[in-house]
């Protein structure tokens, strides 16, 4: 899952997804990083975006709106990058998933 989110991040769309198919077990991270590699990739896919907002929906505090740039905020807490650039880029795939129909 770490090299899935490493290549997500360098680019590698084609890469990332293969090393995020290789999760046995997946949890809501690699579920979050193989549908916002795909829409990343253009190729986004409703079904992995149903299931990461699943896996997040799960867990969201029922006193807090499920609005998409909470969710960005969220996603962005818990991945701190120290280089901003890759961090922009990696909250825009997550805005990308999130705008997925």
């Amino acid at each position: 899952m770490c090299l899935g989110l490493l290549e997500l991040v360098r680019g590698d769309h084609d890469r990332a997804a293969s090393y995020l198919e290789l999760v046995a077990q997946p949890t809501m991270w690699s579920e979050v990083y193989g549908a916002m590699n795909a829409a990343m990739a253009g190729r986004p896919s409703e079904d992995r975006t149903a299931a990461a907002r699943a896996r997040i929906a799960a867990i969201w505090p029922a006193e807090s709106p499920l609005d998409p740039e909470a969710v960005v905020r969220w996603i962005g807490d818990h991945h701190p990058f120290r280089h901003k650039a890759a961090e922009a880029q990696f909250l825009e795939g997550a805005r990308l998933m999130l705008a997925t129909t």
